[in-house]
């Protein structure tokens, strides 16, 4: 049990808080239960005070066997792509371990290009953004790096605190880069444009996120080194690689080169044959059977808990719509719509896409609850570019919890980083984000008149 319940005051304080919640609430069962169990599972993950896996496996049964959401809601997150996405990136990043393909990668060009840690957070948001030419999908891209990171830590004399930052920021330089571009995340991108009904192309799409996406990426690296100076400070680097040296690969590791350049290869021409992202992997790991560079003990190095993580985690806001509980807070919040300016009335829809974002969880979920709501306000045009990537803009900014963001959700679930780490930065990315909107997004698209 002490492997479960990590915090034993704080889960007993939660769930006397939950129950005090329970029976206070002038709401039905349904509507009391989803909000309940919604928010225990929040606090106790932000919290971490239990694990995340226990949690999300007893917000399942409990809304399950309590009737409270439908078992496709629930079980939503199984049903997509990205689901087996990460399983087969496990088995890819497997074999690229295994066979000593990360260490050839870290020595001959990470140890050449990386100098200092300054110089290695630059490198999260070079490689997040090239790779997206590669690999249309953030979590492969992450999954992928943090291995190649983990073999060049391992030459390196680090601290904890230190290593744990330099992790943060593959994951957190990979939702900022992935907004240049409507491929950069092959989910959220392409399902926020769906649910607003927007007609955006790929061209319009780079297009009117070049500037706001290339300024996030400066602040935020910006923003990294000031609220991680110290950590950032404490470490430095070995120069191990100065001499030119040339590479020589094992049979094993030209295989798996091989491999990586047909996975590279299937999603840069994604757009000529159509092949899901989930296929193109799955073909590399195909190829990685064939070549014998994986066997079938390979599934030991998947992380089921991350998994049953996601799967609770992804259905938190389909719990809270389902219920009806995100139509109350949205109701509420839309009598408080102000009468003032149009910055006052931006910096409205601002807070409350902040708001149901907290509590959503779900950047999808939160975006097909507010993109309808705000539609009706007439602040933004409907079914418009401008309220698509405005909305778009401020859930892939914000995140206070790991949660919030899909992505810095992957290294929270593999023990990279903590909840602190997260907060510490979330918390001035939601200050942040304010600024992006108001003096970036809103300029640039007046500008280009699509405002």
């Amino acid at each position: 049990m002490k492997n479960i319940i990590l915090k034993p005051k704080f889960t007993l304080i939660s769930l006397i808080l939950g129950a005090v919640i329970f029976l206070l609430s002038p709401y039905d069962f349904k509507l009391t239960g989803a909000v309940v169990l919604s928010v225990e599972a929040l606090v106790l993950w932000g919290g971490s005070a239990v694990d995340n896996a226990a949690v999300s496996l007893i917000f399942l049964l409990g809304a399950l066997g309590f009737s409270i959401a439908p078992f496709k809601t629930l079980f939503y997150f199984p049903t997509t792509e990205n689901f087996y996405l990460i399983i087969l990136s496990y088995i890819i990043t497997k074999g690229v371990t295994d066979t000593g393909t990360a260490s050839v990668f870290s020595k001959n060009i990470m140890e050449k290009i990386v100098k200092n840690p300054i110089l290695l957070i630059v490198f999260s948001y070079a490689a997040g953004f090239l790779l997206i030419f590669f690999i249309p999908q953030p979590f492969p891209r992450v999954i992928l790096l943090a291995v190649f990171y983990r073999e060049f830590f391992k030459s390196q004399n680090i601290n904890e605190k230190s290593r744990e930052i330099l992790y943060f920021s593959i994951f957190t330089a990979s939702t900022f880069t992935s907004m240049f571009f409507m491929s950069g995340d092959m989910l959220l991108n392409y399902v926020v444009v769906a649910i607003s009904k927007a007609d955006i192309n790929w061209t319009q799409w780079a297009l009117y996120m070049s500037v706001p996406a290339f300024c996030t990426c400066i602040l935020t690296f910006i923003l990294f080194l000031l609220v991680f100076k110290k950590e950032i400070k404490s470490c430095s680097f070995k120069n191990l690689n100065s001499k030119k040296e040339k590479i020589s690969l094992t049979a094993e590791q030209k295989k798996m080169f091989f491999v990586c350049s047909v996975i590279f290869l299937g999603f840069a021409t994604q757009n000529i044959h159509h092949l899901g992202a989930a296929y193109i992997m799955l073909i590399g790991v195909i190829l990685s059977f064939i070549f014998k560079i994986i066997n079938f003990s390979v599934y030991k190095s998947i992380n089921w808990k991350l998994l049953i993580f996601f799967t609770g985690a992804f259905s938190v806001g389909g719990v809270l719509n389902d219920s009806g509980a995100a139509d109350i807070i949205v109701d509420k919040l839309m009598k408080l719509t102000p009468s003032g300016d149009f910055n006052e009335k931006i910096i409205f829809l601002i807070i409350v896409t902040l708001i149901l974002n907290f509590f959503l969880g779900s950047a999808v979920t939160t975006s097909s609850v507010v993109i309808p709501t705000i539609a009706q306000l007439g602040i933004l045009p409907p079914n418009s570019a401008v309220l698509t990537l405005f909305v778009y803009t401020v859930v892939s900014v914000q995140y206070i919890l790991p949660f919030h963001h899909a992505t810095v959700m992957v290294g929270f679930g593999e023990g990279l980083y903590g909840n602190k780490v997260i907060i510490k930065y979330g918390l001035l990315l939601t200050v942040l984000t304010f600024f992006i909107v108001l003096y970036i997004c809103i300029p640039w698209w007046k500008f280009l008149n699509i405002l």
